[in-house]
């Protein structure tokens, strides 16, 4: 993706830096993988985000 976007549009790389993964996975995404390899592992867990 970085090497298209550098070629088409005729710019240089610039480094997204790590947020840029935290930002990707959001809030949603994260605790949903964390869950599933938690049942993997055979446990069952339900998770509250605490906020009301």
């Amino acid at each position: 993706m970085a090497v298209w976007r550098m070629f088409t549009h005729g710019v240089e790389y610039t480094d997204p830096g790590s947020g840029q993964i935290l930002e990707r996975t959001g809030r949603t995404r994260q605790p949903r993988g964390l869950v599933s390899q938690v049942n993997q592992l055979g446990y069952q867990v339900t998770l509250d985000s605490g906020r009301e």
